[in-house]
């Protein structure tokens, strides 16, 4: 069942962003990332790896940090591994997504905020094989279990997995770090603290950069920041697709959003 903000969601939401729209960039977005019969070459190991993960009966205890999927903040419990993979990484079809979506970018370096148990990297990663990934996660027992399970699917692939809280470990990193192509920032679900972490982000971001924000409605405070973000005055062009929404900074794009049915 649909909650009310998910109907109103698919009421509204186009079924492609590239069927009602002359402009060429998004036809193109359409056909390689959106569309059900975009490429998906490369990005077949995700259903493997998720496949083992639900099948993992082993436990860690997670500490979250922030406002996410894992629970009351600050409470840890044990769980297992197919739990959380079962509740907290997110339907196969957005792991695809962002494999796709990265192929398209064919970014040199991809950021990530939010590892947790490593699909997202892993798609990230698959999309882009010639990429840099850095990645940021705040709970050392995931941190643990994404960097084993990318050692082992992608070995010699210059992946790091970051441990630490975000505000500590990204002022020093952006320091040091060259332009982000790709950044997907899956992590901390609250108003202010997404709008902070943007914030330090946004000056390493150029015109060719593109951007993802996971859970813009997971909250009125994250619909708030997702707002935001798309009306601010470098963002051109952004989409919804109500797990999800994505901006782009090229200013030859349109200024708009497109809400789309994925």
């Amino acid at each position: 069942m649909l909650t009310g903000k998910a109907l109103a969601y698919y009421l509204f939401a186009r079924h492609c962003p590239g069927q009602r729209s002359q402009e060429p960039f998004l036809q193109h977005l359409a056909e390689k990332v959106f569309s059900s019969s975009a490429p998906g070459e490369g990005c077949e190991l995700l259903e493997e790896v998720r496949r083992q993960l639900l099948a993992d009966k082993s436990r860690i205890t997670p500490y979250d940090l922030g406002a996410g999927h894992g629970g009351r903040k600050g409470l840890p419990r044990p769980r297992t591994i197919r739990h959380i993979t079962r509740h907290s990484s997110g339907a196969p079809r957005y792991h695809r997504l962002l494999c796709r979506l990265s192929r398209f970018v064919d970014p040199a370096l991809i950021l990530e905020l939010g590892t947790a148990l490593g699909l997202g990297t892993l798609a990230l990663a698959l999309g882009a094989p010639r990429a840099r990934l850095l990645t940021i996660e705040g709970d050392p027992a995931l941190a643990a279990r994404a960097e084993e399970m990318l050692t082992r699917q992608l070995p010699g692939r210059e992946i790091r997995v970051l441990r630490g809280a975000f505000d500590e470990v990204l002022p020093p990193l952006l320091e040091k770090t060259g332009p982000l192509d790709l950044l997907f920032l899956d992590g901390h679900h609250e108003e202010e603290a997404t709008l902070r972490y943007y914030s330090m982000l946004l000056p390493h971001l150029h015109t060719r950069s593109v951007a993802v924000i996971d859970d813009i409605h997971w909250s009125k405070g994250m619909l708030n920041a997702w707002n935001a973000l798309r009306k601010h005055e470098k963002t051109s062009l952004s989409i919804n697709i109500f797990r999800m929404g994505i901006l782009f900074f090229d200013p030859a794009l349109p200024k708009q959003t497109v809400t789309l049915r994925y």
